[in-house]
């Protein structure tokens, strides 16, 4: 029966495609072209508006753990007022990013609140906390939508659009909780908490999500030792939301054309024209973990650069030039003719810093001249 049913289906898909084909033949090409961009600029769940005929939202969610903890999920989900919006999975090594695979993605109300219960295996606790999010916040965001970088060259109309659709939880030892929304080029934190430890059954826990099933809780932690590193980083989260007013610039005589700030606290800025106007400014920012940005040799080719610092000297750094956190400074990035970084400073008025950085790429390739270089570099 099953199989006579599956035959049944393909050949009705069959003959609606070969009627698709049929009715294409009659068209012209310029006809088909036609019907192509009416379909591309045809509006979807992210162009040009992400909300469904109720005002509900199209976004993702996920739930991960800090670096060097390990943690499994307890029954965590936010909550909209008339449903749970739950995650798929705890992610273990990947903060602040995206699950790729998730639980009810679909429209959502905006959530309101954040319910989040999880058993922290580094450190043998269970946390629970309920918090209220900041909705309007959350809202705004979701409603934004701008031109992504090189969006001149691009040829899909949605693709060239781009605005925040994910909702990303970040847990840390000690029962710290961090939200952000994020787009593809962007990410922001919108909420920072704390949970607090309660006890739970271990059957309980097991039966949530089926971690621990058939195993005591000491077997259970036992079996995931190489998973996890000690010390158990506490307070490391805490520690890199700290911020100073900075900015970057690039001492060359190439143009800039695009900044990626990579932070420590989970940030990621991205300053491009067609974004913001493409302003490079000093603002209040945690501190840099990784640099990209793209440059251009007018009517020749284009540079790609990425930056890595070590962690121990761009703190120090930051420390030392900014005594105040107020003080601003400029994250110089110093390039020679051969286009090769030959130095990379922190400068105030009245201070220098020369970092290490542990890490630079550099990669030429053709440039898209439509891309507007920043202003203010």
């Amino acid at each position: 029966m099953r199989k006579l049913i599956g035959h049944i289906i393909l050949s009705i898909l069959l003959l609606g495609q070969i009627a698709a084909c049929q009715n294409k033949k009659t068209m012209t090409a310029e006809e088909e072209a036609k019907l192509d961009q009416e379909e591309i600029n045809r509006p979807n769940e992210i162009w040009p508006t992400n909300k469904d005929a109720k005002g509900d939202y199209y976004y993702y969610v996920s739930l991960n753990s800090f670096p060097g903890s390990l943690a499994e999920d307890a029954g965590s989900a936010f909550i909209t007022g008339k449903e749970h919006v739950g995650f798929l999975t705890m992610e273990n090594d990947a903060w602040t990013t995206t699950t790729g695979a998730v639980l009810n993605d679909e429209y959502h109300p905006v959530p309101d609140s954040l319910y989040v219960r999880w058993f922290s295996i580094s450190e043998d606790k269970f946390y629970e906390g309920r918090f209220k999010m900041p909705t309007q916040v959350i809202k705004e965001h979701f409603d934004e939508i701008w031109l992504t970088y090189g969006s001149a060259s691009k040829k899909l109309q949605a693709s060239k659009y781009e605005r925040f659709k994910n909702l990303i939880v970040g847990v840390t030892p000690g029962g710290g909780v961090m939200v952000w929304m994020k787009s593809l080029d962007q990410q922001i934190e919108i909420g920072h908490y704390r949970a607090k430890e309660i006890q739970m059954e271990w059957n309980e826990f097991a039966g949530v999500n089926n971690f621990g099933e058939g195993s005591t809780r000491q077997q259970f932690i036992a079996s995931q030792k190489n998973r996890f590193t000690l010390p158990i980083p506490n307070g490391k989260a805490e520690k890199y939301r700290e911020k100073f007013v900075w900015k970057c610039g690039i001492e060359t005589n190439l143009k800039t054309v695009c900044f990626e700030m990579h932070l420590f606290n989970g940030e990621v800025e991205s300053i491009y024209s067609d974004y913001k106007n493409g302003t490079n400014e000093f603002k209040k920012r945690a501190i840099p973990k990784q640099l990209n940005f793209f440059m251009e040799e007018t009517g020749k080719k284009g540079y790609s650069f990425e930056i890595s610092f070590d962690e121990a000297d761009i703190f120090k750094a930051f420390h030392t030039v900014c005594a105040a956190n107020m003080t601003e400074s400029k994250l110089v990035i110093v390039l020679d003719k051969d286009k090769k970084v030959s130095k990379v400073v922190l400068r105030s008025m009245s201070h220098e810093y020369v970092l290490n950085p542990i890490k630079v790429n550099v990669f030429s390739g053709k440039y898209d001249p439509k891309v507007v270089p920043l202003k203010n570099n």
